[in-house]
């Protein structure tokens, strides 16, 4: 209870007309509980912006309701000073008393991940997202991440015998970095160069599935890190950390933290793996009965299936270390 993997595909959700003029995106926009998250939605410019702020939205309010038993128009999310959202009304009686949650979104994925002990981050990594420009790949990389990733962490990158690994190494690390930033809640404002990340388990096509971080050099046995290869295309990793590890200039974040600190024996449970919903399962029943029938009346087509799951792997990122 209150360790959650869920995400929405872009590609599934598809509407009448571009968002601004679309009247189930409009539906679905008075659904977030915060005026200000919702003009945050409209600042981007791109539909597919639009879409993917929504979504990670509804995604954290559908979270929070059914882990903490709040009503879903009645969520309250704040952000930190580096952007991480946390809730601000738990229920006083709530069993999760570390609970908290991060988003990530980039492709054709938006994905949550909460926990009730143990601090997380979550960030996913979409090789199309990349503009590469010059004639090698590893080069190209270097140019605009070079001091982001160790001597150790850029020949992992290399080892590879073609670009296609390659690339699912670099975006291994680098999902890795973000998420544990995400996770701390100080952003780019951290060196990432001083976290370099070592696989701990490989699936059969030697790709990460769990890893650990060195932090200046000294390794770290307060994170875990979870590798989740969605598809081809999508890398996602899970970062879990401790409590004290949170940045949060303001203090208010830290405050909602008020169970006993997670140490390393809350790292060993298996996680669940990511399950894919429709826009329709973030919903309330009320609210999908209300999708529903705006549907009906203005014969907008209802959402496509989320693709089914990939068979279960049992040596996934989610067994314990």
């Amino acid at each position: 209870a209150g360790s959650v993997r869920l995400g929405v595909r872009l590609s599934s959700w598809r509407l009448e007309s571009e968002p601004r003029l679309s009247m189930e995106f409009n539906f679905l926009l008075q659904l977030v509980a915060s005026e200000a998250e919702r003009a945050q939605v409209l600042r981007f410019v791109r539909a597919a912006d639009q879409k993917r702020a929504l979504l990670s939205r509804l995604l954290a309010q559908h979270v929070c309701s059914r882990e903490l038993g709040l009503d879903f128009a009645a969520v309250r999310i704040e952000r930190t000073a580096g952007r991480k959202p946390f809730v601000t009304n738990r229920p006083a009686r709530c069993a999760h008393r570390n609970f908290n949650f991060n988003l990530s979104h980039e492709g054709d994925l938006v994905v949550v991940a909460s926990e009730a002990r143990s601090l997380c981050g979550v960030d996913v990594c979409a090789a199309a997202q990349l503009r590469l420009q010059g004639e090698s790949l590893v080069d190209d990389l270097k140019r605009s991440f070079y001091s982001q990733f160790s001597a150790t962490e850029w020949r992992r990158i290399e080892e590879p015998a073609d670009d296609a690994a390659r690339l699912v190494v670099f975006k291994t690390l680098w999902s890795c970095k973000e998420a544990f930033i995400k996770a701390r809640g100080d952003g780019l404002a951290f060196d990432l160069g001083r976290a370099e990340f070592e696989p701990v388990r490989l699936d059969d096509r030697g790709r990460w599935l769990q890893a650990v971080v060195r932090l200046d050099g000294r390794l770290s046995h307060e994170w875990r890190f979870d590798v989740d290869h969605l598809d081809d295309d999508h890398v996602c990793t899970v970062g879990l950390g401790p409590v004290a590890a949170v940045v949060d200039k303001n203090g208010a974040f830290r405050s909602t933290m008020l169970g006993p600190r997670a140490d390393r024996k809350d790292l060993l449970p298996p996680r669940p793996r990511f399950t894919t919903l429709a826009v329709d399962d973030l919903l309330p029943a009320a609210a999908r009965n209300a999708l529903a029938d705006l549907r009906r009346r203005y014969d907008v087509p209802a959402d496509l299936p989320p693709p089914r799951p990939p068979p279960a792997d049992t040596g996934g990122p989610n067994s314990p270390t």
